[in-house]
């Protein structure tokens, strides 16, 4: 419970929210990687007007591509989040125009559905008539009118007549099933099918104003995983699910079995080879199969490059076509896909979320994803991976911690299920890794530190159940009782000149302090609480991050949800707001060789610097492509790294 207490204003000149523009020498961000993506590469489109032009939607925004995947860069410059709640520019979608290959869409996780006209430079965002319905999932365009277009999101499917500017709901008979897959008819647009689950494959023929059930033959529960149209002859059309193909000739009125040379694998997705309409690709978990009579018969061809889970299959309309697929990042096949080559050269889509840095070492560097735990030895120049569910590591990690006396000690928490802790232990420099959690209650881990006069004792801050301590080296954790409870905690620092010392940051109750290594908590929110405004009391102490001035500890920074920064110069006794920056999720840093210099990431408008303690604030992003910072750290010899959705950059002179 948040106490109502009086406002307290420190005695130093404020300029709440003024900007201006500041210098601080010829300094860059310099992107240092990982190039990479792994599963949370979400969708490939090839422009069919012009195949050397590629775009690639992830979790980490919009790339594209104009040399066959080859080379990528960010394409979403202007695609930043539009409200609190968002956390990136996630791309779970994106079509070419088949007329025009300047005119593209991006389906955008929590804005809707933008639109560029001059090849994904400049964009303009709708979700007009979408309302709620949001997370848009699946994007088509009609091949012959370029303003028609669908979406799916999970209220349905939506249909625009003007180019994305309006949509209107085209659900009709798809009520109380989930659409996953939509395709269209290239010959008759008006004619379109959708799978959906639980209840196998729909038709319209009238544009979506109307949908019956096309399923005969697959079983009212079959779940579809993808669809494809014979472009030759729209009768033809392909299905995947988890028994197989199934295919149909009479334009979905019945479907059969199509899976000899298949056995028992389940298809991932399809696709049809326009040049050579009889010639059909799966993706499977045994890899790619290719059938050169329409799916009667299939024979596994992928020898190398390739596996796992395999999704995204498209041929382009080249003559023979290139293949993309989605397996671990961007993979392509020029010999009709025997073998694979790895494309992500540029695709920076790895959602840096944290940062960790090896005490002796400057060219080591930690980052974690959903995907796992990534490692550089050289300065970023390459990266190496250990996988969730790879080496032993069980837990999607949102923190890492390094040993600062044993550089191969490394930790990771985060999020775990199936009974693992939410704690990982490597003894080997991340290669790796044991589970390391024995006694924490919560599921998620949000933070880890580790005392540097004493390594083998560590405190985890938790999603829901306060913060835990270790004096073993992870071996078996406490309960630290009087830590916030049922609460996240965002952010979580130790004083550098005495580690009995540590702070939090917490949504929704403000900053808490120790003094005495855990064993008590004290709420911090004196100077955040207005008793004559709630809502701006409740957005004070919904906080992201607090900061630490290292060479004046008792100074402190407070970085708010809504992008507010306030200051402490008593140790968190008292705060002042400071300014409020124009976004969202403010994670601050001070400067530790000057302390007049303070540093905030945002979401949605980069990096922004104060060179007077707070004071004035100037954006910061000369060379950064991403404005979405997710953290902002300094190595130990005093280098500064923001974590982004566009992977890691490094702030070079």
């Amino acid at each position: 419970m948040i106490a109502a207490l009086p406002r307290v204003r420190l005695p130093i000149p404020i300029l709440a929210g003024l900007l201006l523009t500041t210098s601080a020498g010829a300094v860059t961000w310099t992107p240092i990687g990982p190039e990479d993506g792994g599963f949370y590469n979400y969708d490939l489109a090839v422009a069919p007007s012009d195949p050397s032009i590629v775009y690639g939607g992830s979790f980490g925004g919009l790339f594209k591509s104009i040399d066959g995947a080859a080379t990528w860069t960010p394409s979403d410059a202007n695609l930043q989040p539009t409200n609190i709640a968002a956390i990136g520019s996630v791309v779970p979608a994106v079509a070419v125009d088949p007329q025009n290959a300047s005119i593209v869409y991006a389906a955008l996780s929590q804005s809707g559905v933008a639109r560029s006209t001059d090849g994904g430079v400049t964009w303009t965002t709708s979700a007009r008539g979408l309302g709620s319905a949001l997370f848009p999932l699946v994007l088509v365009v009609d091949p012959l009118d370029s303003n028609v277009l669908y979406t799916v999101t999970a209220k349905g499917v939506y249909k625009s007549k003007n180019a994305g500017a309006r949509w209107r709901h085209s659900n009709g008979g798809l009520r109380g099933v989930s659409v996953n897959t939509l395709v269209i008819d290239p010959v008759n647009p008006e004619t379109l099918y959708a799978s959906a689950y639980p209840d196998g494959v729909y038709k319209s023929v009238n544009g979506g104003r109307r949908w019956v059930e096309s399923d005969n033959g697959l079983g009212a529960t079959t779940t579809v995983g993808s669809l494809a149209i014979d472009p030759s002859n729209s009768s033809n059309l392909y299905a995947t699910t988890y028994s197989g193909v199934f295919k149909s000739t009479n334009a979905g009125l019945t479907w059969f079995l199509s899976s000899s040379g298949l056995g028992q694998l389940p298809g991932y997705s399809v696709a049809v080879d326009a040049s050579a309409p009889l010639t059909v690709y799966a993706a499977t978990p045994d890899g790619i199969y290719k059938s050169t009579d329409g799916a009667a018969n299939w024979n596994k061809v992928s020898v190398s490059g390739i596996g796992g889970y395999v999704f995204s299959l498209q041929a382009d309309t080249s003559n023979p076509p290139a293949l993309y697929a989605i397996s671990g990042g961007v993979v392509k096949s020029t010999d009709g896909g025997v073998t694979w080559t790895r494309s992500m050269t540029g695709f920076r889509s790895v959602f840096a979320s944290t940062l960790a840095f090896e005490s002796a070492d400057p060219a080591t560097v930690y980052t974690a994803s959903f995907g796992g735990v990534y490692k550089t030895v050289d300065g970023g120049t390459s990266w190496s991976l250990s996988p969730v569910s790879g080496g032993g590591l069980a837990v999607q990690p949102r923190t890492i911690a390094t040993d600062p006396s044993n550089a191969m000690i490394v930790y990771a928490g985060g999020e775990t299920g199936e009974g693992y802790p939410p704690v990982f232990k490597s003894l080997d420099g991340g290669a790796t890794w044991n589970p390391s959690g024995t006694g924490i209650t919560s599921e998620i881990t949000q933070l880890l530190v580790i005392d540097p006069t004493s390594p083998s004792t560590l405190f985890a801050a938790t999603y829901d159940g306060g913060v835990f301590k270790s004096t073993d080296g992870g071996g078996l954790w406490s309960s630290l009782t009087t830590s916030p409870q049922e609460v996240d905690i965002q952010s979580m620092i130790m004083d550098p000149t005495d580690s009995s010392t540590l702070y939090l940051a917490t949504e929704g109750q403000g900053p808490y302090k120790t003094t005495d290594g855990g064993a008590t908590w004290t709420q911090k929110i004196n100077g955040l609480i207005d008793p004559n405004d709630f809502f701006a009391s409740f957005r004070n102490t919904d906080d992201e991050t607090i900061a630490i001035d290292s060479q004046n500890p008792s100074t402190l920074y407070l970085g708010t949800l809504d992008g507010v920064v306030f200051k402490s110069i008593d140790g968190a006794d008292t705060w002042v707001k400071m300014t409020a920056l124009p976004n969202f999720r403010a994670h601050v840093v001070v400067d530790p060789a000057d302390s007049s210099v303070v540093y905030a990431g945002t979401t949605g408008g980069g990096v922004f610097r104060s060179p007077d303690g707070g004071v004035t604030w100037a954006p910061f992003n000369t060379g950064l492509d991403s404005l979405v910072n997710l953290t902002l750290s300094f190595s130990p010899g005093g280098q500064l790294f923001a974590g982004t959705t566009h992977s890691v950059f490094r702030l070079d002179p």
